[in-house]
């Protein structure tokens, strides 16, 4: 549903943003991405001037798991945990969660993603062009590629007479792991114009790449697996086969994106920053689908020669996979949640399981770091991530991304069958871990704070978290709400949920947000758990009391006392969302500036800039989370919806006069769509999908106007009907605005150039 659609103008301005190549990307990360969402090519030139396709499919894993041995398996429980912790037992209890010994060292056979074989094509080099974002395709002028959008089909128009197509694994340190881990050897044929390669798994299955190049000079590769087709090599022989021509192929990619992009619309007077949020969402778009595969640190972009790719491109359940689903809310995108939501619903009875074994009660629980399906990975002895993957909330966090669409859509079949089981599970994961303490309190006798990561065993395991207690009251608050929006008979274990809450520990910190009881902030930390209870869950709100506000202050004021040393690159994003819901927009607007250190020249997230300390370089390989963060935070700076009040650029510093933005979607299923010009709100336009009570923060200088009524005091109250569209401005109207500005300044600020506009990481 689009209450407005885009005009020539906004195609235009589109195509500013297009990511340029003036000179040829010699290496992978500085390729050109695209992909589909199941699978992913990353285009760049080779050393001997060919034409490099380093691909890559979601569920290509080697899912073997390395259980915990069974003495230590009987031992990894909460309540054994606890106990060895309280007994000053820390290093022992580290070396329970752990499933692989000190002394193993090297690339094991445990659940990681697994790389693809290089495709490498002669007669064609890549040297300058364009990423069109319209179409998600690049354009050299003399030759075109696209992913297809809804195929699992990789397209090369333009080969020269006689060009060869070679099919290899990268370097000699794949093939090497590969045959350390009992695959068999790499399987290749020919086909009528082209050929197939299949590697299969050593536990079963196994994926395969088929090519195929026609006589108009045209390629067609295809990536199956065994999840796709039972006999996948043919599959992806007769993917390729077909006889579809460039041009309808690309016509029905182009519709698709043609439609992924109507769905909102966005204008900054910061061009670069503007660039950067529609790149964002074409990697957004490029990297899920709601019927897909959720998406993993790296998505369908495996860096090219690393086996296993960094953290085994998995799912970490401690910010990234959060991070990474931020900005489908407000952009109108919310069917991309459904791949996130469908997955973790599989997994349920995995986690039920798990939360038997180590909670001791029928809710829902899992690992902070995950492989497809949800497979165990594996910590060694010694690591500072073991006492993590102990940690209780990892579901809880998930389960807010389930609440999230719940809040934007107001469906009820979806809070129904999908929400409140999520939160349920979860809860009672919680309750399982709370136990009383003299106080009278309910207390989280054993936790960790996501990568709160000091070398000393006893610190890396804590007492009542901040996240923790945020994230309870969170699903407690959810549930009741819950309850009462569905108006059916309460779940057992819900008649005790204001009863928890009543009784919750407060808040670690008499002023400010501790990370723990006993332990404030000690230094830079580059993961803001301990803020929480501000952003994302709108615990605890600058709208609240006055004690709130000092709060927040105080915490803010203490991350920035200590620094930003120790963040990563997804640590800015994050504090300018956290900026933007705090009334510091100048704050979220240079957040974002300093991001730009670790943006490579096509977008990618490093972790850390190059050039950066020896230390510090374990951060630096590419993660998808930031760049997504850092769209989101735009979002915040435009429009927020949190508590079902909608506030229109509430995050925009006054140094930008003009701002403005279409069919941006609020809490409530309501369309928002304004225009901010010469430093005044000139209007709002609301449309409520299903309709209902609508509040507005008044964004003009005194009483408003919608039609024919007035509307006056800091809240806007409406009530709109299924579909109805409002438009609200000032009842005493500015003095006019000059035209909308056109923008300035040079764009196409990314893609690798001669001269670089910006230092980039």
């Amino acid at each position: 549903m689009h209450a407005r659609g885009w005009r020539a103008r906004d195609w235009e301005r589109l195509a500013r943003h297009d990511l340029i190549w003036e000179r040829p990307p010699t290496q992978w990360v500085d390729g050109v991405p695209l992909a589909n969402g199941r699978i992913g090519a990353v285009l760049w030139r080779g050393g001997d001037r060919t034409l490099c396709v380093t691909l890559d499919k979601y569920d290509a894993w080697d899912m073997r798991e390395v259980p915990l041995p069974p003495d230590k398996a009987a031992r990894c429980t909460y309540a054994n945990l606890r106990d060895l912790v309280r007994a000053g037992r820390a290093d022992e209890a580290s070396r329970v969660c752990a499933s692989l010994p000190k002394s193993v060292r090297g690339p094991q056979p445990t659940p990681t993603r697994i790389v693809l074989p290089r495709l490498e094509v002669d007669g064609r080099t890549l040297a300058t062009g364009r990423l069109r974002l319209d179409q998600a395709t690049w354009d050299a002028s003399t030759w075109a590629a696209f992913v297809h959008a809804a195929r699992p089909l990789f397209v090369v128009r333009g080969l020269a007479p006689g060009a060869r197509v070679r099919v290899r694994y990268a370097n000699d340190k794949i093939r090497e792991a590969f045959r350390l881990w009992e695959y068999p050897e790499l399987e290749q044929g020919e086909v009528q114009g082209g050929g197939w390669a299949e590697q299969r798994y050593p536990f079963g299955g196994g994926h395969a790449l088929a090519w195929r190049v026609r006589a108009d000079g045209t390629l067609l590769v295809s990536v199956y697996s065994h999840r796709d087709a039972e006999d996948f090599r043919a599959a992806a022989v007769d993917a390729v086969a077909a006889g579809e021509s460039w041009d309808a192929l690309h016509a029905e990619h182009a519709a698709w994106w043609r439609d992924f992009w109507q769905r909102s619309r966005v204008e900054l007077p910061d061009g670069k920053l503007e660039n950067l949020y529609y790149a964002e969402l074409y990697k957004l778009g490029s990297s899920v689908r709601p019927d897909g595969a959720p998406i993993s640190l790296q998505g369908v972009w495996s860096p090219d020669g690393q086996m296993p790719p960094p953290w085994r491109n998995d799912y970490h359940l401690n910010m990234n996979v959060q991070e990474s689903y931020w900005p489908i809310y407000a952009s109108n995108h919310l069917d991309l949640g459904h791949s996130l939501y469908a997955f973790f619903d599989r997994l349920r009875p995995r986690m039920r399981e798990g939360c038997r074994r180590f909670l001791g009660v029928d809710g829902l629980w899992c690992k902070q770091a995950i492989g497809f399906e949800g497979a165990n990975l594996p910590s060694r002895e010694g690591s500072v991530f073991a006492p993590m993957q102990t940690f209780v909330g990892s579901v809880a966090w998930i389960a807010h991304h389930f609440w999230l669409h719940w809040r934007y859509s107001r469906d009820e079949e979806f809070l129904r069958t999908h929400a409140v089981p999520m939160l349920r599970g979860a809860w009672r994961a919680y309750v399982a871990a709370l136990e009383p303490s003299a106080d009278g309190r309910l207390h989280i006798p054993l936790s960790n704070s996501p990568e709160y990561l000091p070398r000393d065993h006893r610190h890396r395991w804590h007492t009542d978290t901040t996240i923790d207690a945020a994230l309870i009251r969170f699903l407690g608050r959810a549930l009741l709400e819950a309850n009462r929006v569905l108006d059916e008979p309460a779940d057992p274990d819900d008649e005790g949920v204001k009863q928890v809450l009543d009784r919750l520990y407060d808040y670690p910190g008499e002023d400010e947000f501790f990370i723990a009881e006993d332990l404030p902030l000690g230094e830079s930390h580059r993961h803001f758990s301990h803020l929480m209870p501000i952003h994302p869950l709108a615990l605890v709100t600058v709208e609240g009391t006055e004690a709130d506000r000092r709060r927040i202050d105080k915490s803010l004021v203490t991350v920035h006392h200590k620094g930003t040393g120790g963040w990563s690159g997804w640590s800015y994003p994050w504090m300018s969302c956290i900026a933007a819901w705090t009334g510091r927009p100048g704050l979220a607007w240079k957040m974002l500036q300093d991001y730009f250190a670790f943006v490579a020249p096509n977008t990618f997230h490093l972790n850390a800039p190059r050039g950066s300390s020896p230390t510090h370089a374990w951060r630096r390989p590419f993660t998808l989370e930031a760049g997504f963060c850092a769209a989101a935070a735009m979002l915040e700076m435009l429009l927020q919806s949190w508590g079902g009040r909608i506030r229109v650029f509430p995050g925009v510093p006054e140094f930008w006069p003009d701002a403005a933005f279409d069919n941006l979607l609020a809490e409530g299923a309501v369309l928002v769509s304004a225009r901010k010009r010469a430093g005044a709100v000139r209007w709002v336009e609301l449309e409520s999908r299903l309709g209902g009570p609508v509040r507005v923060k008044n964004p003009f200088d005194g009483p408003a106007r919608a039609g024919e009524r007035v509307l006056d005091g800091d809240d806007l109250r409406l009530e709109l009907a299924p579909g109805e569209r409002v438009r609200l401005s000032a009842a005493e109207p500015p003095a006019p605005a000059p035209p909308a500005p056109e923008p300035q300044g040079p764009g196409h600020w990314f893609g690798l150039k001669r001269v670089p506009r910006f230092w980039t990481g």
